[in-house]
């Protein structure tokens, strides 16, 4: 019994401990997307493939839908005001962070401006 007056077994199993012990053994082995978004980063490790990316992009936005975008479109749809963070990230910038590498693959794989 402890403090309260309750044995080990009487205590009801929480649901969320099971969640909980579902998402540990997630982690353990990586969400697939988590995965997926490795993948998709390892393919643009240098500033040249990124550079190429951004491009191949922005060229797609104009054939299929006669707009011209903007490399600053680009990093303000990334949720970015300014273009330095997308800079920094295409240049493959040390100080580029991981959440920018993270969003900027994400749109190019999404291809937010054809929806």
């Amino acid at each position: 019994m402890d403090a309260f007056g309750w044995k080990a077994n009487d205590l009801p199993e929480a649901s969320f401990d099971k969640e909980q012990k579902a998402q540990q053994s997630d982690r353990r082995n990586g969400p697939v997307n988590l995965q997926k978004a490795k993948t998709a980063q390892s393919a643009l490790r240098t500033a040249a493939e990124r550079r190429k990316a951004v491009q191949a992009c922005i060229d797609e936005v104009f054939e299929k839908t006669g707009k011209r975008i903007t490399r600053k479109d680009i990093g303000t749809s990334a949720q970015y005001s300014t273009r330095t963070e997308f800079e920094r990230w295409k240049r493959n910038d040390p100080k580029a962070t991981r959440a920018a590498n993270e969003r900027f693959v994400q749109l190019l794989q999404e291809k937010r401006h054809l929806k």
